[in-house]
């Protein structure tokens, strides 16, 4: 089950696997991660001690992290997983593979208190923008595909940090893993494609619309994307910097292909219909356009808003942030047996928009404050 690869070996070589390990000392699910270092590369081939430890990694190379594994009794046959994450959150890069002791054996083979070092190797997407970004570790069951809590209750180990700078040579344009593919020139730049997932979406979701570009030439002036839906009239209209502004345009080297990542909020009150999606590019001094592009279309389906007020059984007020407030409940019964339901319903009125998605839990509380 192994593939073997041959290499030549220049005279005298020396090699090196991570000499100083940093103590971490998280546990998930009877495993502990007991040390843990990351690294880099250099711009050739090969790399000298130096650019491995540095942690600058060229964007057509990979990161690397090794991390020494000790189970502390029964385990599963868990995998970690190793992601790179740009300032935004965004997976940009992931390498998963079973725990494996020294004698390649899984986890559930290991005996009581064997530690294992594994390496991990993990490439950013092609086009990922210069800049800093972070890598973490998880633990999960490849069967079940849920992920272990560490003991601070966290899904992810935060393992440091890297910096990405510009690849060595452009990616293949005919290799790029885009969905959909275009070849529209605006201002020096040309937009090659773009990812967005199938619809439909609902007023005040996000749509994640990734964009891919090459600069044509260099230097570029520092242009803004504006986003936009196109029905009836312009809709939901966002303007940003490429890259959230990390990686300006003025800043590309001709023939550099970038990924550009966008978080288009939906508005809450867009209605339901087919729209057009709408790149443009705009200088960002006097804001003149460059020029647009439509892209496909997406479809938003939401439920009608509404402003009346129905009646309550029992009315109260009560602000939560200044931008909800509970208008009242009805509680049709005061009491029930253990195991059964309690129905429950909350009216609520919005008082202001606002970019977070809130949960509410309902507690029921005894004489002495305590939660059953």
């Amino acid at each position: 089950g192994y593939q073997v690869t041959w290499y030549r070996l220049p005279p005298e070589p020396r090699f090196e696997l991570a000499p100083a390990l940093e103590p971490v000392g998280g546990t998930a699910g009877g495993v502990t991660l007991m040390a843990s270092a990351i690294g880099g590369r250099g711009p050739r081939e090969t790399s000298t001690f130096a650019e491995a430890r540095s942690k600058v990694v060229p964007a057509d190379k990979a990161a690397w992290a090794v991390l020494r594994w000790r189970v502390e009794g029964a385990a599963a046959d868990y995998k970690a997983s190793v992601l790179l994450r740009d300032a935004r959150g965004h997976v940009v890069g992931q390498e998963d593979r079973y725990l494996l002791s020294d004698r390649h054996l899984r986890a559930r083979f290991w005996s009581a208190g064997e530690e294992a070092l594994n390496v991990y190797m993990v490439w950013p997407l092609p086009g990922s923008p210069p800049g800093r970004y972070r890598l973490s570790v998880a633990l999960y069951d490849p069967q079940t595909l849920q992920r272990l809590r560490w003991q601070d209750g966290l899904d992810e180990y935060p393992l440091g940090e890297v910096e990405i700078v510009r690849p060595l040579r452009p990616p293949d344009v005919a290799a790029l893993p885009m969905q959909h593919r275009l070849s529209a020139r605006l201002g020096g730049l040309t937009l090659l494609g773009y990812d967005l997932p199938a619809g439909p979406f609902a007023p005040g979701a996000t749509l994640p619309l990734r964009l891919y570009w090459r600069a044509d030439r260099a230097p570029l002036p520092a242009y803004l994307v504006r986003l936009a839906l196109r029905g009836d009239e312009i809709r939901n209209e966002q303007i940003s910097q490429p890259a959230a502004g990390a990686y300006p345009t003025d800043r590309w080297a001709a023939g550099e292909v970038v990924r550009d990542d966008h978080d288009w909020r939906l508005a809450a009150d867009v209605p339901t219909g087919e729209y057009r999606i709408v790149v443009s590019l705009i200088e960002t001094v006097g804001g003149q356009p460059v020029g647009e592009v439509e892209l496909g279309t997406a479809r938003v389906e939401g439920r009608a808003h509404s402003f009346d007020v129905p009646p309550i059984p029992h009315p109260l007020v009560a602000d939560f942030g200044g931008f909800i407030e509970l208008l009242g409940y009805d509680l049709p019964t005061t009491t029930a047996r253990p195991g059964a339901t309690i129905p429950l319903t909350l009216t609520w009125r919005a008082k202001a928009p606002t970019d977070v998605s809130y949960t509410v839990f309902v507690h029921l509380l005894d004489e002495n404050e305590q939660v059953h």
